[in-house]
């Protein structure tokens, strides 16, 4: 996540570092902290959006492997996807 007035320098970045015990996400400044979404073994150009006529984040991505576009949808921006 990067505040919109910093977007272009990165100042200010923050990662998804997972979630609590109440499944509540948690952030952090350090990319190393940064936990993945999802697993997939190899994921090319993605966009996530929200799609208000279904209320969900729709994300669509390439893979090689099946060679396809795929869909994803979550409730949430970090899941489950």
């Amino acid at each position: 996540m990067i505040p919109e007035e910093s977007f272009e320098t990165g100042a200010g970045a923050r990662y998804f570092a997972g979630l609590d015990r109440d499944k509540s996400p948690t952030w952090s400044e350090r990319e190393a902290d940064a936990r993945p979404l999802f697993e997939h073994p190899v994921i090319g150009e993605f966009s996530v959006i929200w799609a208000e006529p279904v209320r969900r984040f729709v994300m669509l991505y390439d893979a090689r492997n099946p060679g396809a576009i795929i869909a994803r949808s979550a409730r949430l921006p970090w899941g489950p996807w």
